[in-house]
């Protein structure tokens, strides 16, 4: 009888094991990803850069949850964040100086799996009519966008980066 029930459970796992699938971590299927970093212009993630090199801010959210992630933008104008940006813990300016965006609110929702990208440069600013100087720099974001049931600001850290 012991061996008719050890048989059955074998045969039981052998033919739900051609059925398993593999799934990511519960833990990262329900996150949101969120990226910010810096790089060069062809995107190569850096954090030391070269005298007259331009900088590109990036930002990136990732919806890996089963459900539409909802938010709403608090202006109408294309970038979701700003970046500010500091040299020697002084404000020096952020990637929005110069624009203004009209005052209204946004609405809008990232699909499950899908990915909202923001990418600027600081040169590429009408209002920067220089690139940056040699020192140290850290950039943080600031984020124009809010989620209804996410809080964005506890992802958000300070980014550190020299030019030479």
């Amino acid at each position: 009888m012991r061996s008719l029930i050890t048989g059955l459970l074998l045969i039981g796992l052998f033919s739900f094991s051609g059925c398993k699938k593999i799934l990511a971590p519960l833990a990262e299927q329900n996150e949101v990803k969120v990226a910010f970093f810096v790089s060069d212009s062809m995107g190569n993630q850096k954090s030391v850069f070269a005298k007259g090199e331009n900088i590109y801010f990036h930002f990136k959210i990732t919806n890996n949850r089963s459900d539409d992630l909802k938010y709403t933008k608090s202006h109408g104008g294309p970038p979701i964040v700003s970046f500010l940006l500091y040299k020697n813990n002084q404000l020096i300016g952020t990637t929005d100086d110069g624009y203004c965006f009209p005052a209204i609110i946004v609405g809008g929702k990232i699909k499950p799996g899908k990915s909202l990208n923001y990418v600027t440069s600081w040169y590429g600013n009408p209002s920067h009519k220089s690139l940056l100087e040699a020192g140290n720099y850290s950039s943080e974001v600031e984020p124009y966008i809010r989620f209804d049931d996410f809080d964005l600001n506890e992802k958000l850290k300070i980014i550190h980066f020299s030019i030479r």
